[in-house]
């Protein structure tokens, strides 16, 4: 089906849907969805279900412009290496095609015929992230990277004279996302990496051509993976950056030592380019931040400008004109699987980065090469932006019909959609893309975002999660990636996720999400078996039961079901094993009655066919035993709690494919009954019971769907549906409600209900029940949050009196009573205006209600005030300095604030010989401030000095000391 990245939201009022924020279309393999009910105004959230590039363009500097679209290559690309030769031709070889297989092919691009061309022989070893360094002898050594996903220590030789290539040796270790340098001295330089472990190393070795052999050199200062590196002017290698590490060292191939650079922190670079002065351009590939290096000075100075926008697997290359081209990668917005289609040009001479041309796709990946023959630059392969699915929808009951939202900054299929106590829900994991009937090996993701009801927005928990995650783990990122796991809520507020598969394998970790500090932490202990396709329920006790599914991998191809059960209790932070159930289950449902006890019914048995029959789980006894079996074997269905404690079961499939058959279970008689029938048949949709007491039902796989598709769960492919049906209790019919846009199928549903009492036992609703505002800067733009007060009373007007919250929180505008009209809601804003660092509590309060039940009702407030950050070198030196010289040496040092709030203070003074235009400075978020420094020697020898720059609080600490040091001679 075709893939969207536009959300629809439906209402009931209109029985229509509306699409907004369109963005354009492209292609996934299959669909998988979340679908999440919001409090606000009784909504359904439904969030989300790559292709390898054989396209190119050309960059031309002079007219700053994509010019051409050569090709197309001969294979899709994404991963590749792409190496000058030396008659000015470009060797490709390796990476990535369409399904994630390595390649061992190879292709020559000509650029005076624009055409790519096969070599004759190809790679000994199909490979990608692998280096390609050209030798002074016209040879490209081509070495490491992953083959399967694991890293190499093979080597290979190509020959342009031939076009074939020849096994080199082996490296010290096998290596991945490594660098390899050319020494002048004709040896290459191997340092870094990850891995068979895939943990970073500080390993480095070296070939040399005349022997052909790897040599191991002394150790990095420290582990490093996906660092960037670049030979300097006076034959050392600069390696800065890699993984979480911000330090930078220089290897000097003459005394082969690595040395460690003072000073050098924060220096998270993914990129470094040579500039005509010989300074380096380092760039960060998680943020927009970017410095330049001095090798006179070794100091880091941040460029006048940040880049435009975040370039993650990206390209980097500097043009013909002096300046630096960096093109592509994942940016911010959109995340992990977010190919990008800008570019960034910087411009050593003001310092500043400025937008480049689009690129003719979006692209990460990808190789940048600059032809020296042209001044072109050539951008080949990648990942193009088609991958799982990033749309978002809310129905919206006032409006009747389905509205778009977000889209997620990542498309995801098969995550878990689940509802904070602050309103917002939590998107983790799943898979971008999916081929068969299982999630693939590197498609699946360690990410989570945040969904915002009041904004319609989603905002990642974290800017760059490691794929696979390595530790340290980056806060807001998740320790394992998922897809297909659980995610149930529990009484302390925090998020249990569990199991589910990896790319790889199915998953016995679990672990937990801290809304209150956007952190992933895994549990004390594993599950007692690895699940995938069970379910989880939280029991009235706080423990969480999690039953059946798969325990097999993709690798063994062991996909049989088990009966098994375990219990998670949140008090010791492990699981053991509870009572099996009476059957092996998997696409099965588990619903918490009323009476605490669980229903299981259904689902494909040992053997893979529908079952008919049906138990309950007894909290108390930690055993199952049989129930009435439902009327028709089905799995794939879904099932709803209603407001009269009984459960709706409607559609799935049976044993002769989709089934429009429903009924109902009664806990007080332990008996199904069948009710009215589905419009159309359906398996695998969504459900949530809506606030009138009936039961929606959206999407899923239709009537195209093959029998033999249905059969081999996880339910993939076939036909899927786009409408929405309605179930009324009282009637005992369903009803159609409007058309989804397009086709949803896979979905999974979270009813999102606030603290508040029930709509039949209650008048006053207020969304959300809790008031979690961002980090908010000091001295900036105060946050705001929305609250919807709702009078759920169709006949009587709820009245009452406000009382707003104290500083830093303000009700504004002020409002002291309520008077809402019956079934009508009012919107009331509180502002978060910090002083002071830290975190700030308040409260909304609302009393003298003429609720019966509820006579005052208190919404918690809480926030976090967040100073401005001083960025700043710790020391600047003077190259030595004759004494009266004219002009007087003048260096700038730049003040930058990196934290979201204000940041003031003074600079200086200093004492002679030294002299600072000292004074006050008051400088927003991002901004900077130049601080000329004067050094007037008077006589010989070496003086140093101490800038001081006084902070004004709250910013911490409140003095950063600048080292200053020159010689007069």
């Amino acid at each position: 089906m075709g893939e969207s990245l536009k959300s629809p939201l439906f209402d009931p009022d209109v029985n229509t849907f509306v699409r907004t924020h369109s963005m354009p279309r492209a292609l996934r393999p299959s669909d998988a969805i979340a679908a999440t009910a919001l409090p606000a105004s009784d909504v359904f959230l439904v969030t989300g279900g790559a292709l390898n590039m054989p396209t190119a363009e050309l960059y031309d500097p002079t007219q700053k412009a994509i010019v051409a679209f050569p090709g197309p290559m001969n294979s899709n690309r994404q991963y590749q290496s792409a190496t000058v030769l030396q008659d000015g031709t470009i060797l490709i070889a390796g990476g990535w095609d369409t399904l994630g297989v390595d390649q061992a092919t190879a292709e020559i691009y000509d650029p005076a015929k624009q055409t790519f061309t096969p070599t004759i022989g190809s790679l000994n070893l199909a490979r990608d992230d692998h280096t390609a360094t050209l030798l002074q002898n016209g040879t490209v050594l081509i070495a490491g990277g992953y083959n399967n996903y694991t890293p190499q220590n093979s080597a290979e030789l190509y020959n342009p004279a031939t076009q074939t290539f020849a096994k080199a040796g082996t490296m010290t270790d096998a290596r991945a996302f490594f660098t390899a340098i050319l020494l002048n001295n004709g040896k290459v330089l191997l340092a870094g990496g990850a891995d068979q472990s895939s943990n970073s190393v500080n390993t480095a070795e070296l070939y040399d051509p005349s022997a052909g052999t790897f040599t191991a050199t002394p150790n990095m200062t420290v582990a490093r993976a996906d660092q960037a590196a670049v030979t300097l002017n006076d034959g050392t290698v600069l390696l800065v950056g890699g993984d979480n590490n911000g330090t930078a060292e220089i290897y000097d191939p003459v005394a082969n030592s690595f040395t460690a650079i003072p000073g050098a922190t924060g220096i998270y670079a993914q990129y470094a380019v040579l500039l005509g002065d010989g300074t380096v351009l380092a760039a960060s590939g998680t943020n927009t931040q970017a410095w330049i290096y001095d090798p006179t000075a070794k100091t880091f100075t941040p460029t006048a400008g940040n880049m435009t926008t975040v370039h993650s697997y990206g390209a980097a290359t500097l043009l013909p004109n002096g300046q630096a081209l960096i093109a592509g990668g994942y940016n911010a917005n959109g995340g992990f699987h977010a190919p990008a289609a800008a570019t960034d040009l910087y411009d050593p001479t003001s310092g500043t980065f400025s937008v480049g041309p689009l690129m003719g796709a979006y692209r990460d990946a990808e190789t940048v090469t600059a032809i020296a023959s042209t001044g072109q630059v050539l951008i080949a392969g990648g990942e193009a932006n088609f991958a799982s699915e990033a749309q978002s929808e809310v129905w919206d009951p006032t409006q009747n019909q389905f509205v778009a939202v977000g889209p997620m900054n990542q498309d995801r299929g098969f995550h878990s959609a689940t509802l904070l106590p602050n309103g917002q829900v939590l998107v983790a994991g799943g898979a971008t893309a999916t081929y068969g009937s299982q999630a693939t090996g590197g498609s699946v993701t360690s990410s989570a975002e945040l969904f915002n009801p009041q904004t319609g927005a989603f905002s990642l928990t974290a800017t760059f999660c490691g794929e696979p995650p390595q530790p340290p783990v980056t806060a807001g990122c998740m320790n394992s990636d998922r897809a297909g796991h659980t995610a149930t809520l529990l009484n302390t507020g925090k998020v249990l996720l569990a199991g589910g598969f990896d790319g790889t394998n199915v998953l016995a970790s679990a672990e937990l999400y801290d809304p209150s500090s956007n952190t992933f932490t895994p549990t004390a202990g594993n599950m007692t078996t690895g699940r995938i396709g069970d379910t989880a329920t939280l029991l009235p006790n706080g423990a969480v039961l999690l039953a059946g599914g798969q325990p097999g991998t993709a690798a063994s191809g062991s996909y049989f079901p088990v009966a098994s059960a375990e219990l998670y209790n949140p008090a010791t932070d492990k699981f053991t094993a509870t009572g099996a159930m009476t059957a092996a289950r998997e696409a099965f449902t588990a619903t918490l009655l009323s009476n605490g006890q669980v229903l299981i019914a259904g689902g494909a048995d040992a053997t893979g066919k529908p079952s008919a029959s049906a138990e309950l789980y007894n909290p108390k006894t930690g055993k199952f035993a049989k129930t009435g079996a439902m009327s028709d074997a089905r799995a794939g269905q879904t099932a709803t709690l209603m407001g009269d404690g009984r459960v709706l079961i409607a559609g799935g499939y049976d044993t002769s494919g989709l089934t429009a058959s429903m009924e109902i279970f009664d806990p007080t008689t332990g008996k199904f009954v069948s009710t009215g029938s589905l419009n159309e048949a359906r398996a695998g949709a969504a459900a949530g019971l809506l606030p009138d007491g009936t039961v929606m039902i959206v999407g899923g796989y239709g009537g195209g769907t093959p029998m033999s598709q249905l059969l081999n769960a996880p339910l993939v492919n076939g036909g899927t549906l786009h409408t929405v049906e309605i179930y009324n209790p009282t009637t005992g019919k369903t009803t159609l409600a409007g058309d989804l846009p397009w086709s949803e199928v896979g979905a999974a549903t979270v009813l999102l209900t606030s603290s508040q009492p029930p709509p039949q036992g209650g008048k006053i609703a207020v969304a959300p029940p809790l008031g979690h505002f961002p980090l908010t800067g000091i001295g900036v733009t105060p946050t705001s949050r929305n609250f919807i007060v709702h009078n759920l009373d169709h006949k009587n007007t709820l009245t009452g009196t406000v009382t707003g919250p104290s500083a830093p929180f303000q009700l504004s505008p002020n409002v002291a009573s309520l008077s809402i009209a019956p079934g009508h809601k009012e919107i009331l804003t509180v502002v978060f205006t910090p002083t002071g660092a830290g975190k700030a509590t308040g409260a909304l309060e609302f009393t003298g209600l003429s609720d019966p039940k509820r006579q005052s009702l208190t919404v918690p407030l809480l926030g976090t005030g967040e100073p401005g950050k001083a960025v700043v070198a710790k020391a600047v030196a003077f190259l030595p300095t004759k004494v009266g010289a004219t002009p007087i040496p003048t260096r700038t040092l730049i003040l930058k604030n990196a934290g979201p709030g204000m940041l003031t203070g003074s600079v200086g003074p200093l004492t002679a010989p030294f002299v600072v235009a000292g004074g006050a400075f008051n400088l927003p978020p991002h901004g900077i401030d130049k601080i000329q420094i004067q050094f007037e020697p008077t006589a010989k020898g070496k003086v140093s000095e101490t800038l001081a720059i006084t902070l004004s609080p709250p910013a911490t600490p409140a003095t950063i000391n600048v080292k200053v040091s020159g010689a007069g001679k």
